[in-house]
C-alpha cells in the first residue's frame, strides 16, 4: 500500500473568512454542507507542487491553506503561512490538482432498474475515492425529481458521495410521459422543478431545439443530437444549444459514399451499430470541419464519451483489468452481455472508425473547441474520467489540455466555475493529492495519494477502506 501524507490534526476554532459572491445554487451548497464537510477542520497543505489547470503549468513548493470547506489561500510556501492550531499536512514531493468531473452519469438509469436505490447509492459511493468530486447526472426520463435527492448529499453512511449536477430531459416521449403541452411546455416545468440543465435527446426539430433553448430561462441546453440514422447536430448549434454529447451521434460521411453494404438484418441493432460508426471511414473532412467551425465560433462545447465507444470493443477479460471493476455487483460477463462484441475484421473496422472520432476531437481541439470529459458510467463508473483523459491524449491533446477538460472546462460546461474546477481561493475544497505529475503522464491522475472533498481529507488509508467496503458490498 502506498504510503499516505503525514498529516497532524489540531482542533481549532475555523477563522472567518469572506468569499465572492457565487450563484444561487453556490449559496444552496454552501447551506446545505453535510456535518462531516460543515465541522472539518482547518487545515493547510505545505510544500506541495500545485497544478495550474488553466494554463497548463506547476506552481512549486506552494501551500493550500482550507477554512470552512473553501480554499482560502494560495501561494508560495515561503509567503503563506498555516494559522496555528490549524492542521498541517506535509506534501512535498507531491502534485495538488482540482477534484475531477464526470459531465455524463446516469445514477438512476442502470441495467438494474432505473428506480434502484442501492445500486444509485453503490455508484455514488465510487467517484470520490477515485478522485471524481463532481457529476453531471445526464438524465433519465421523469426521474428528476428522484435525483435532486442526492444533489445535497455530500455523505452516505460516512461514506463521501459528489455533488451531482441533476438534468431534466426534454424530447417528444419525454411530453407524453409528463402529459406537457410540447416541448417547451416540459422545458418550462422541469425548470420550475429546479434541474440544473436540460438535456435533449431522441428526435427534435430546429424549431424545436429553439423552443427547449428559449424555455430553458438561461440554464444550458445540451445532449444527443441524433437519432437513428439522423443527424442534426448542425441546427441544434444553430438553435443555440450549449453543448453536444458523444462524437459518435455526429454523422461524417458529407458528400462522400460508402462503399460498404448495411447488414441484411435490419433488426440486428449490434451489425447496426457497428455500420453506424464505420460512417467514420468515408468522413468528408470538409463537412465535418465546416461542423467544426460552427460549434468553435458559437462557443459550444464537445463530449466526445470516447470511453463510451473503446469499452464497447473490449471483451469481458480486457474489462477485468479495469479499476472498477472489483466494485461491480456483477461479473464483467454479465455487464458485456448484450452489447456488441466485434471480432476479427469487424473488430479492426470498429477500431478504425473510432480512430477516425479521435481524429475528429483532435481537429476540434485544435480549432479552438472545447473538449469536456464525459463517461456514460462506462466503465464501471469508477476510474472512468481517468480513462476518458487518456483517450483524448491518444486522440492528440497534451495531458494539460486532457486535465482541463476534466477540470475547469467541465466547471465552465456546467456553470459551476465559481465552486469547482480550480485550486483558487473562493473554490470549494475539492482536491487530489498525487504522487507524480499528471502534466507529464495523463495516466498519473490515477495515482492518488489522497483526497480532500469539502476539506474534508481522506488519506490513503481511508481510500483504501472506503473501496474496501464498497468491493466487499
Amino acid at each position: 500500500m502506498r504510503r499516505s501524507l503525514a498529516v497532524a490534526l489540531v482542533a481549532a476554532t475555523p477563522a472567518v473568512i469572506a468569499f465572492a459572491a457565487g450563484t444561487s445554487n453556490a449559496a444552496r451548497l454552501l447551506s446545505t454542507e453535510p456535518s462531516s464537510a460543515a465541522q472539518s477542520r482547518p487545515l493547510g497543505i505545505t510544500g506541495a507542487t500545485v497544478i495550474d489547470v488553466e494554463r497548463g503549468t506547476r506552481l512549486r513548493d506552494y501551500t493550500v491553506v482550507i477554512e470552512g470547506g473553501r480554499i482560502a489561500t494560495v501561494g508560495p510556501s515561503s509567503q503563506v503561512r498555516v494559522p496555528d492550531g490549524y492542521g498541517v499536512i506535509n506534501a512535498r514531493g507531491k502534485f495538488i490538482v482540482p477534484g475531477l468531473i464526470d459531465t455524463h452519469v446516469h445514477l438512476m438509469w442502470d441495467r438494474d432498474s432505473a428506480n434502484a436505490p442501492d445500486s444509485t447509492i453503490r455508484w455514488l459511493k465510487s467517484f470520490v475515492p477515485f478522485g471524481v468530486t463532481t457529476v453531471r447526472e445526464a438524465s433519465a426520463r421523469d426521474l428528476d425529481r428522484a435525483n435532486m435527492r442526492w444533489r445535497d448529499m455530500l455523505d452516505y453512511d460516512g461514506s463521501p458521495v459528489p455533488r451531482v449536477y441533476v438534468s431534466g430531459r426534454a424530447d417528444r416521449r419525454h411530453v407524453r410521459l409528463a402529459n406537457a403541452g410540447g416541448v417547451g411546455d416540459l422545458t418550462r416545468q422541469l425548470v420550475k422543478r429546479g434541474v440544473d440543465g436540460i438535456k435533449i435527446r431522441d428526435e427534435l426539430t430546429l424549431d424545436e431545439v429553439r423552443e427547449i433553448v428559449a424555455a430553458a430561462d438561461g440554464r444550458p441546453v445540451f445532449g444527443h443530437t441524433y437519432y437513428g440514422n439522423v443527424d442534426y447536430t448542425r441546427d441544434a448549434v444553430l438553435a443555440g444549444v450549449n453543448g453536444v454529447m458523444h462524437v459518435s451521434g455526429i454523422r461524417p460521411l458529407g458528400n462522400n459514399h460508402r462503399q460498404d453494404q448495411p447488414p441484411v438484418d435490419s433488426t440486428d441493432w449490434q451489425a447496426a451499430w457497428l455500420y453506424r460508426i464505420g460512417e467514420w471511414l468515408y468522413e468528408d473532412t470538409a463537412h465535418t470541419n465546416s461542423l467544426i467551425r460552427l460549434m468553435v465560433s458559437r462557443g459550444v462545447w464537445l463530449e466526445p464519451t470516447l470511453v463510451t465507444e473503446e469499452t464497447l470493443l473490449l471483451t469481458p477479460a480486457d474489462l477485468q483489468q479495469y479499476p472498477g471493476a472489483r466494485y461491480l455487483r456483477h461479473s464483467t460477463e454479465w455487464w458485456r452481455d448484450g452489447f456488441p462484441m466485434p471480432t476479427g475484421a469487424a473488430l479492426d473496422r470498429a477500431r478504425a472508425s473510432i480512430d477516425g472520432m479521435k481524429r475528429f476531437v483532435r481537429r476540434f481541439h485544435a480549432a479552438g473547441g472545447v473538449v469536456v470529459t464525459g463517461t456514460d458510467g462506462r466503465p464501471f463508473y469508477a476510474g472512468g474520467v481517468q480513462e476518458e483523459m487518456r483517450l483524448l491524449v491518444e486522440a492528440g491533446l497534451t495531458p494539460a489540455a486532457a486535465l482541463r477538460a476534466a477540470t475547469s472546462d467541465a466547471a465552465r460546461a456546467l456553470r459551476w466555475q465559481k465552486r469547482v474546477g480550480a485550486v483558487a481561493p473562493g473554490r470549494l475544497a475539492d482536491l487530489l493529492i498525487l504522487d507524480a505529475n499528471p502534466l507529464d503522464d495523463i495516466r498519473n491522475a490515477s495515482r492518488i495519494n489522497a483526497v480532500v472533498f469539502g476539506g474534508r481529507f481522506i488519506d490513503a488509508a481511508e481510500r483504501e477502506r472506503l473501496l474496501a467496503a464498497l468491493a466487499a458490498r
